[in-house]
């Protein structure tokens, strides 16, 4: 199975003779976009997020992702800071203030990882993304500090969050295995080339679409439920078989190739005949 990068609908390209805000025509729109990940694939579980500004220039954003069912897929994070009870102020020029944070007790902060590289974010002066909770993750992008680059206008790849995609056993229905990220339009902002919020969806200037992920039935032999058929899930079943680890992905079912009830060599073989030969497999 292929990995589906659709790009949801972006709205309408509007042709702007000013880079200024204008309340209600969107200048600046943000999607995510639509994918299949594989638990087993690991170049392929990250949530991508695109950015099409066609005529203003962007000094840095602030873009919020929450997700509907952590239980099946979730946002990862490497590092974890305490600090002392604190509050954080959040840009408020201009006003009205996006958000005030308070923290009552020890606070903890997620640090999640973002990828630019071959984004239009990759040579940004700053770019941080920390889980704010089991939900929710936030990542901030600052393209210019003191006399750097802008990001001129443009429709790309913004960046990419990395994923957490847990197996699932086949009898969860489809609809269960489709896991909805959202922008949530509270905490997700744009700024101007000087720093200044402008682009945001309570006037109308930030135009947000929501995507989709979705994680796959499994195939027969596909042993590390990666999506696809290769030498990895001959070396996967023969571990399975002869060692007895690690078992098959999602459920042991998928290792017992030839559908006879048992994990054998023969299965093995199966396996074999049908990466190599591109012979059928029997079920």
């Amino acid at each position: 199975m292929s990995v589906k990068k659709t790009v949801i609908g972006m709205g309408c390209i509007f042709a702007m003779f000013t880079s200024g805000a204008f309340g209600g025509v969107p200048q600046v729109f943000l999607s995510i976009v639509d994918t299949v990940l594989c638990p087993g694939d690991p170049n392929g579980r990250n949530l991508t997020i695109r950015m099409n500004n066609p005529a203003v220039k962007v000094g840095g954003f602030r873009v919020t992702l929450v997700i509907s069912n952590p239980s099946i897929i979730n946002f990862t994070y490497f590092d974890v800071d305490t600090t002392l009870p604190y509050w954080q102020y959040y840009n408020c020029n201009p006003p009205p203030c996006d958000s005030i944070l308070q923290c009552p007790d020890t606070c903890f902060i997620y640090y999640s990882t973002v990828v630019t590289q071959g984004t239009r974010t990759q040579d940004f002066d700053y770019m941080e993304s920390r889980r704010l909770s089991e939900i929710v993750v936030q990542v901030v992008g600052i393209a210019q500090q003191g006399t750097g680059p802008v990001l001129q206008p443009g429709n790309g790849v913004l960046f990419r969050v990395p994923l957490n995609i847990f197996p699932i056993s086949d009898t969860v229905p489809l609809s269960a295995r489709q896991v909805l990220i959202s922008l949530d339009p509270n905490y997700t902002h744009v700024s101007d080339s000087t720093g200044n919020i402008l682009y945001r969806t309570s006037d109308g200037t930030l135009s947000l679409t929501n995507g989709t992920v979705t994680v796959p039935f499994s195939m027969k032999g596909d042993v590390n439920f990666d999506c696809n058929y290769s030498g990895a899930d001959i070396v996967s079943l023969v571990g399975w078989v002869f060692n007895g680890s690690p078992q098959p992905l999602p459920s042991p079912s998928v290792g017992d190739v030839n559908c006879d009830g048992n994990w054998t060599g023969a299965d093995i073989v199966t396996l074999i005949a049908r990466i190599f030969q591109g012979v059928p497999l029997p079920c």
